[in-house]
């Protein structure tokens, strides 16, 4: 579940994970880590818990990804090539 928050007096997204998937939850923070300069990636801020939750902090995105493909297709089609999107190596 994705949610709006503040972290760190910023407004972001939060991803809320139960607590026992906390192992998928430090998986996707190293993989964003790992990716957090590229320019396709959201950035993340940071992680927080409670009892029975995990909360991953996102940069918001000014649309939702169903708005991004189905209201401005042709910009999609534009940013990247369908061969980089065929074979999972995006720029």
């Amino acid at each position: 579940m994705v949610l709006e928050g503040v972290y760190d007096g910023s407004h972001v997204a939060v991803k809320r994970l139960v607590q026992t998937h906390h192992v998928l939850a430090l998986k996707e923070i190293q993989k964003l880590i790992a990716s957090d300069q590229h320019p396709n990636i959201v950035r993340w801020y940071g992680v927080e818990y409670d009892q029975d939750f995990v909360y991953l902090a996102f940069e918001r995105c000014t649309c939702s990804l169903n708005d991004f493909i189905y209201v401005n297709p042709k910009s999609l089609q534009t940013q990247i090539p369908s061969k980089d999107i065929a074979s999972n190596h995006l720029p």
